[in-house]
Formats: C-alpha cells, structure tokens, sequence
C-alpha cells in the first residue's frame, strides 16, 4: 500500500504533470452557514485532482478549474457564471491540508471545510 501511494503521489512531489487524476479521501471539518444558523460538523468526502484536464472535483459536486498551480499549492475556482456548488478551494501538495467554500445546490449559505486529504484507491 505505501508503494501505491508513493507512485500515485510521485508525479504532485517532482512537479510533473500525471495522465491519470489522482483521487484522495479527505477528512475534516464542514461550517454550515445560513441566515439563521452555523453549524459545525465532521466531514468526509472524495478529491479528484486531474492536472491533465486542469481541474478538481470535490465529492459529486462538477470539476472546478485549477486557476494556480504554482509551488506546494493547488489552488481552484469556479468560474464567475456558477451560482451553485464549489467556490473556491486550495490543496497543498506536500501536507494535504486543504480548504474549500462551497455554495449549496439549494443555494441557501454556505459551506466551509478545513481538513486534511490522504492518497486513496478505489474500492471496486
């Protein structure tokens, strides 16, 4: 297993561009905040980081587009016509902390998570 996530990881540490996307489980905390509320809870969710298409999917939201890609961090926004889904995020290569604002598909608040996301492998 550690060979795995050293070959999956290897192409992120030297910089090179992998052909394949590269999926991570993270694990964090979620900020729900709405109008009358904010609650904070334990979050677990899938990253799919795809360097070839230049974008990022969190969970079953749609890919959001890499805007940086410079040094340790990946950085990734929505563009300005998206009203719903993933915001804006950054993942850092070398430690997996990551962090990400994600507009609700019933577009009420606003979701904020702070974590830390791992190499994984699908299951089946």
């Amino acid at each position: 297993m550690k060979l795995a996530t050293i070959i999956a990881l290897l192409p992120l540490i030297v910089g090179c561009q992998p052909a394949f996307p590269v999926h991570l489980a993270c694990d964090g905390e979620m900020r729900v905040l709405t109008a009358d509320d904010e609650v904070t809870k334990k979050q677990v969710f899938s990253l799919v980081v795809d360097l070839a298409a230049g974008t990022v999917t969190v969970g079953d939201y749609e890919p959001v587009p890499i805007v940086s890609d410079q040094n340790d961090t990946v950085v990734f926004m929505a563009k300005l016509e998206w009203t719903k889904g993933v915001s804006t995020g950054t993942l850092n290569r070398i430690t997996g902390k990551a962090s990400m604002h994600i507009i609700p598909l019933t577009g009420k608040g606003l979701y904020t998570f702070n974590g830390t996301c791992n190499p994984a492998a699908k299951l089946f």
